[in-house]
């Protein structure tokens, strides 16, 4: 493990033509140690009474001194601070993704819960609220990920703009393979092709 870490450091000083800084063994170990002392920091900072609760808290993100995993009866959920649900612990697994708010430049977090196969994925802001299900997995329709595929209870597909919080159209397609190119996806619906825009508006192509 220490050598591959060596091996990353070289490469990426190699790439930016900056000499390479190698440290020991012994030193990566008093990094990780100084990491893990400022998580528990960090982690106690939230009410011991909330943390008794949980099986297990920890940080749900390296950078991010807000949001906490939380384990209860093998399923993990999100809280804050405070102690307050982002998250329900009712999930299998906890994903971090981002898209691009309507101020370019400038990302925003959202999270999914996976859990059995039979229940939806479900997305939920950084806030707390659910944004959206979908019971296919993740894809994200846009470079910015502001628009993802959502899958249907059905089999379609629909489609969901994420910072204005709803569906682009309520048509249900069979098919929308790749993403939109140049603002259009070409798209199927019952039998008939679209070029769909981003705004959900549908362009017959046959």
């Amino acid at each position: 493990m220490i050598k591959f870490l060596f091996l990353l450091v070289s490469v990426f000083a190699f790439s930016q033509n900056i000499k390479p800084s190698v440290i020991t063994s012994a030193e990566y170990e008093i990094q990780q140690k100084t990491v893990q002392a400022y998580d528990e920091q960090v982690i106690n900072r939230i009410p011991e009474q909330i943390r008794k609760k949980y099986e297990r808290v920890e940080k749900f993100l390296p950078h991010n001194d807000t949001l906490f995993l939380v384990i209860q009866n093998k399923k993990k959920g999100i809280i804050d601070l405070n102690g307050i649900t982002v998250v329900p612990a009712d999930h299998q697994f906890i994903e971090a993704h981002t898209y691009e708010t309507v101020a370019p430049g400038k990302y925003e977090m959202y999270m999914i819960g996976y859990s059995d196969v039979s229940v939806p994925q479900r997305y939920y802001s950084n806030h707390g609220s659910l944004i959206v299900e979908s019971y296919s997995p993740f894809s994200p329709s846009t470079e910015n990920g502001q628009i993802i595929k959502v899958g249907t209870k059905d089999g379609k597909i629909q489609f969901f703009n994420i910072p204005a919080g709803k569906l682009i159209n309520n048509k249900k397609y069979d098919k929308a393979p790749g993403s939109f190119v140049n603002g259009v996806l070409k798209v199927e619906r019952i039998g008939n092709n679209y070029l769909l825009n981003q705004s959900g508006l549908e362009t017959k192509i046959n």
